[in-house]
């Protein structure tokens, strides 16, 4: 049996928390230009069990750039993204962006620990799974580099 293609549909709500983290926090987050980045979300199926994370990173570089206005594109699973309360959506956008290194042009910041370390220092271990985290929109949060 033929495995469907993934339907994918542009999470536009992950580009406007991105906005605000940007404009919020421009020490941490100014450099990144977010009309270089997109977002979709795979709507037909879901996430495997074996994928720890729930998001993933294209980058895209020369050649194809050349027909491309972005260098960054973020996906997800629809199901994932709907899950997670308004707050999770937020670290997960912030963690996202801490993917993309000054300058960006489709380079990206390699994940320690299994996550960026900057989140990790911040917010602590296990953050998207706890409530007593903060909304960093709401919060003003002193990022630990």
């Amino acid at each position: 049996m033929a495995q469907s293609e993934p339907v994918y549909e542009e999470l536009a709500d992950f580009l406007q928390i991105a906005d605000k983290i940007i404009e919020k926090y421009p020490d941490k987050f100014g450099d990144i230009d977010a009309s270089k980045i997109a977002c979709v979300s795979i709507q037909n199926k879901e996430r495997s069990e074996k994928k720890m994370q729930i998001w993933e990173v294209k980058s895209v570089k020369p050649p194809i750039s050349l027909f491309s206005t972005k260098d960054y594109i973020f996906v997800f699973h629809q199901k994932d993204w709907d899950e997670l309360a308004d707050k999770h959506r937020t670290l997960i956008v912030a963690d996202c962006l801490c993917s993309i290194p000054p300058g960006g042009g489709g380079d990206v910041v390699s994940m320690d620990y299994k996550d960026h370390s900057m989140m990790l220092r911040t917010l602590g271990v296990d953050y998207m799974q706890r409530n007593d985290v903060p909304d960093i929109l709401e919060t003003d949060i002193d990022w630990k580099e």
